[in-house]
């Protein structure tokens, strides 16, 4: 089973864990680091028609992460330094419930995941672990 198909089957078949995203980096509590776990996150109001917020990824092992993502909305992986880490976006076509991929090399430690700006007001999201 490829990643994205293992992503959709989750995506489709598992009851989603909701998780708050918090509005700024140093209030994100909740840690979604679980791989083939279904996630809904609530995303926070950051202005009247927008959304978005912060969760932590907090990883023990080196390696590249897969994140798939219900729609297409801005996400963006950074450090405990606050320094956006590069990922690669690409669309994924096998099922309606996930969107987009990205993919991101994290080093064993502590992460973040922001979500947006948005006009959504929660996500989806699936991860999984590839090297």
């Amino acid at each position: 089973m490829t990643p994205e198909e293992e992503a959709c089957l989750h995506a489709r078949e598992d009851l989603p864990l909701t998780r708050p995203a918090a509005a700024e980096r140093a209030e994100a509590e909740d840690n979604i680091a679980q791989p083939h776990t279904h996630f809904r996150v609530e995303l926070s109001a950051l202005d009247e028609d927008l959304f978005g917020g912060y969760l932590r990824y907090d990883v023990d092992s080196s390696g590249e992460y897969a994140f798939f993502v219900s729609t297409e909305i801005p996400v963006a992986f950074v450090d405990k330094d606050g320094d956006e880490i590069d990922s690669t976006v690409s669309d994924v076509d096998e099922c309606p419930e996930v969107s987009t991929r990205h993919i991101v090399d994290l080093e064993a430690s502590d992460h973040f995941v922001r979500f947006g700006p948005t006009a959504e007001e929660e996500v989806f999201t699936v991860t999984e672990r590839l090297h």
